[in-house]
Protein backbone atom coordinates (compact mmCIF):
# COMPACT_ATOMS: atom_id res chain seq x y z
CA UNK A 1 0.00 0.00 0.00
CA UNK A 2 1.75 3.28 -1.26
CA UNK A 3 -0.14 6.44 -0.34
CA UNK A 4 0.45 9.24 -3.17
CA UNK A 5 -0.41 12.45 -1.37
CA UNK A 6 -1.45 14.11 -4.58
CA UNK A 7 -4.19 11.13 -5.01
CA UNK A 8 -4.40 9.66 -1.77
CA UNK A 9 -5.19 13.02 0.58
CA UNK A 10 -8.19 14.58 0.00
CA UNK A 11 -10.15 17.33 2.55
CA UNK A 12 -13.29 17.08 3.17
CA UNK A 13 -15.04 19.40 1.30
CA UNK A 14 -13.65 17.57 -2.05
CA UNK A 15 -15.04 14.30 -0.51
CA UNK A 16 -18.38 15.61 0.18
CA UNK A 17 -18.51 16.15 -3.49
CA UNK A 18 -17.05 13.54 -4.68
CA UNK A 19 -18.50 10.70 -2.98
CA UNK A 20 -18.96 8.23 -5.69
CA UNK A 21 -15.79 8.91 -7.44
CA UNK A 22 -13.91 8.39 -4.19
CA UNK A 23 -15.63 5.25 -3.61
CA UNK A 24 -14.52 3.88 -7.20
CA UNK A 25 -10.89 5.50 -6.96
CA UNK A 26 -10.53 3.18 -3.44
CA UNK A 27 -12.11 -0.21 -4.62
CA UNK A 28 -10.07 0.12 -7.99
CA UNK A 29 -6.25 1.42 -6.19
CA UNK A 30 -7.27 -0.47 -2.67
CA UNK A 31 -5.57 2.57 -1.31
CA UNK A 32 -6.81 4.23 1.73
CA UNK A 33 -8.46 8.04 1.31
CA UNK A 34 -6.25 10.47 3.95
CA UNK A 35 -9.10 12.83 4.73
CA UNK A 36 -8.08 16.30 5.56
CA UNK A 37 -9.80 19.50 7.45
CA UNK A 38 -8.53 22.40 8.16
CA UNK A 39 -5.25 21.11 6.81
CA UNK A 40 -5.00 18.23 9.57
CA UNK A 41 -6.12 14.51 8.69
CA UNK A 42 -9.07 13.36 10.56
CA UNK A 43 -10.24 10.25 8.91
CA UNK A 44 -9.40 7.51 6.63
CA UNK A 45 -11.56 6.11 3.90
CA UNK A 46 -10.97 2.35 3.14
CA UNK A 47 -12.17 0.12 0.44
CA UNK A 48 -14.38 -2.95 2.45
CA UNK A 49 -11.87 -5.53 1.45
CA UNK A 50 -8.90 -4.11 2.43
CA UNK A 51 -10.77 -2.91 5.71
CA UNK A 52 -11.99 -6.67 6.29
CA UNK A 53 -8.05 -7.95 5.28
CA UNK A 54 -6.83 -5.26 8.49
CA UNK A 55 -9.59 -6.71 10.78
CA UNK A 56 -8.55 -9.94 10.09
CA UNK A 57 -4.86 -9.35 10.37
CA UNK A 58 -5.06 -7.65 13.92
CA UNK A 59 -7.45 -10.47 15.29
CA UNK A 60 -4.73 -12.81 13.88
CA UNK A 61 -1.81 -10.78 15.87
CA UNK A 62 -4.17 -10.65 19.11
CA UNK A 63 -4.78 -14.50 19.05
CA UNK A 64 -0.31 -14.69 18.90
CA UNK A 65 -0.17 -12.05 21.40
CA UNK A 66 -2.26 -15.03 23.81
CA UNK A 67 0.70 -17.70 22.41
CA UNK A 68 3.53 -15.05 23.20
CA UNK A 69 1.97 -14.91 26.79
CA UNK A 70 2.06 -18.60 27.00
CA UNK A 71 6.01 -18.52 25.99
CA UNK A 72 6.91 -16.30 28.59
CA UNK A 73 4.77 -17.79 31.13
CA UNK A 74 6.69 -21.49 30.36
CA UNK A 75 3.02 -22.86 29.35
CA UNK A 76 4.53 -25.17 26.45
CA UNK A 77 4.52 -28.82 25.99
CA UNK A 78 6.53 -31.48 24.24
CA UNK A 79 5.06 -32.49 20.83
CA UNK A 80 5.06 -36.00 22.01
CA UNK A 81 2.86 -35.20 24.93
CA UNK A 82 0.41 -33.15 22.91
CA UNK A 83 -0.56 -35.91 20.46
CA UNK A 84 -0.91 -38.60 23.64
CA UNK A 85 -3.24 -36.82 25.30
CA UNK A 86 -5.10 -36.16 21.63
CA UNK A 87 -4.91 -40.15 21.23
CA UNK A 88 -6.19 -40.91 24.58
CA UNK A 89 -9.05 -38.65 24.15
CA UNK A 90 -9.81 -40.06 20.49
CA UNK A 91 -10.01 -43.47 21.83
CA UNK A 92 -12.27 -42.67 24.66
CA UNK A 93 -14.53 -40.86 22.45
CA UNK A 94 -14.53 -44.54 19.80
CA UNK A 95 -15.12 -46.29 23.01
CA UNK A 96 -17.93 -44.65 24.76
CA UNK A 97 -21.18 -45.55 24.16
CA UNK A 98 -24.40 -43.78 23.79
CA UNK A 99 -27.60 -44.23 24.53
CA UNK A 100 -29.94 -43.42 21.70
CA UNK A 101 -33.58 -41.65 22.27
CA UNK A 102 -36.59 -40.94 20.47
CA UNK A 103 -38.37 -37.91 21.17
CA UNK A 104 -42.26 -38.31 20.77
CA UNK A 105 -42.16 -35.73 17.67
CA UNK A 106 -39.79 -38.12 15.93
CA UNK A 107 -41.22 -40.97 16.24
CA UNK A 108 -44.72 -39.66 15.10
CA UNK A 109 -42.40 -38.73 12.39
CA UNK A 110 -40.91 -41.88 11.51
CA UNK A 111 -44.34 -43.33 11.57
CA UNK A 112 -45.83 -41.07 9.12
CA UNK A 113 -42.64 -41.02 6.44
CA UNK A 114 -42.96 -45.18 6.74
CA UNK A 115 -46.90 -45.23 6.55
CA UNK A 116 -47.27 -42.83 3.72
CA UNK A 117 -44.22 -44.60 1.80
CA UNK A 118 -45.70 -48.29 2.14
CA UNK A 119 -49.53 -46.74 0.60
CA UNK A 120 -47.43 -47.02 -2.79
CA UNK A 121 -44.29 -49.46 -2.81
CA UNK A 122 -44.39 -51.42 0.32
CA UNK A 123 -40.91 -52.72 -0.78
CA UNK A 124 -39.61 -48.92 -0.78
CA UNK A 125 -41.15 -48.46 2.36
CA UNK A 126 -38.73 -51.26 4.22
CA UNK A 127 -35.79 -50.14 2.11
CA UNK A 128 -36.32 -46.88 4.31
CA UNK A 129 -37.15 -48.38 7.75
CA UNK A 130 -33.87 -50.66 7.17
CA UNK A 131 -32.01 -47.46 6.36
CA UNK A 132 -32.71 -45.45 8.76
CA UNK A 133 -32.30 -48.52 11.90
CA UNK A 134 -29.07 -48.71 10.09
CA UNK A 135 -27.82 -45.46 10.13
CA UNK A 136 -29.72 -44.56 13.91
CA UNK A 137 -28.07 -47.56 15.29
CA UNK A 138 -24.29 -46.23 14.21
CA UNK A 139 -25.30 -43.05 16.55
CA UNK A 140 -24.69 -45.02 19.69
CA UNK A 141 -20.62 -45.33 18.83
CA UNK A 142 -19.66 -41.98 17.13
CA UNK A 143 -22.69 -39.63 17.24
CA UNK A 144 -19.95 -36.30 16.91
CA UNK A 145 -18.67 -38.27 13.39
CA UNK A 146 -22.18 -36.73 11.38
CA UNK A 147 -22.49 -32.66 10.18
CA UNK A 148 -23.90 -30.17 11.97
CA UNK A 149 -27.21 -28.99 11.04
CA UNK A 150 -26.04 -26.53 8.39
CA UNK A 151 -28.67 -23.88 9.01
CA UNK A 152 -28.20 -23.84 12.54
CA UNK A 153 -24.32 -23.85 11.94
CA UNK A 154 -24.58 -20.62 9.95
CA UNK A 155 -26.36 -18.83 13.12
CA UNK A 156 -23.53 -19.99 15.82
CA UNK A 157 -25.96 -23.03 17.04
CA UNK A 158 -23.88 -26.16 17.02
CA UNK A 159 -26.31 -28.48 18.91
CA UNK A 160 -27.99 -30.42 16.46
CA UNK A 161 -26.48 -33.01 14.16
CA UNK A 162 -28.08 -34.66 11.20
CA UNK A 163 -27.83 -37.99 9.47
CA UNK A 164 -29.14 -37.79 6.08
CA UNK A 165 -30.85 -41.52 4.37
CA UNK A 166 -32.51 -40.11 1.33
CA UNK A 167 -34.41 -37.07 1.21
CA UNK A 168 -35.15 -37.39 4.77
CA UNK A 169 -33.30 -35.80 7.20
CA UNK A 170 -32.88 -37.52 10.71
CA UNK A 171 -31.81 -34.86 13.32
CA UNK A 172 -30.27 -35.56 16.63
CA UNK A 173 -28.38 -33.89 19.79
CA UNK A 174 -25.95 -35.06 22.13
CA UNK A 175 -26.17 -35.18 25.86
CA UNK A 176 -24.23 -36.67 28.22
CA UNK A 177 -24.59 -40.15 27.38
CA UNK A 178 -27.96 -39.39 25.43
CA UNK A 179 -28.38 -39.11 21.61
CA UNK A 180 -32.03 -38.27 21.39
CA UNK A 181 -33.53 -38.00 17.98
CA UNK A 182 -35.33 -34.55 17.31
CA UNK A 183 -36.89 -34.84 14.07
CA UNK A 184 -36.83 -36.96 10.98
CA UNK A 185 -38.05 -34.51 8.16
CA UNK A 186 -38.43 -34.84 4.34
CA UNK A 187 -35.44 -32.55 3.08
CA UNK A 188 -37.29 -31.50 0.02
CA UNK A 189 -39.87 -30.14 1.95
CA UNK A 190 -39.91 -26.28 3.18
CA UNK A 191 -39.93 -25.89 6.82
CA UNK A 192 -42.30 -23.42 7.00
CA UNK A 193 -45.24 -25.68 5.69
CA UNK A 194 -43.63 -28.15 7.89
CA UNK A 195 -43.98 -25.96 10.90
CA UNK A 196 -47.44 -25.11 10.66
CA UNK A 197 -48.54 -28.82 9.59
CA UNK A 198 -47.13 -29.99 12.90
CA UNK A 199 -48.98 -27.20 14.30
CA UNK A 200 -52.39 -28.22 13.08
CA UNK A 201 -51.98 -31.96 13.74
CA UNK A 202 -51.30 -31.25 17.09
CA UNK A 203 -54.42 -29.17 17.54
CA UNK A 204 -56.23 -31.72 16.21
Amino acid sequence: MNINLKEDVRPISYIKTNAAEIIDYINNNKNPIIITQHGEARGVFLDIESYQEMINALSLMKLLQISEKSIREGKVYDSDQVFSELRKKIRKKINKKYIVKWTAPARDDVNEIIDYISKNNLTYAVKILDNIEEDVKKLDSFPEGYRIVPELEKCGYLVYREIIVEYWRIIYKIENNFVYIMLVIDGRRNLEDLILKKIILREN
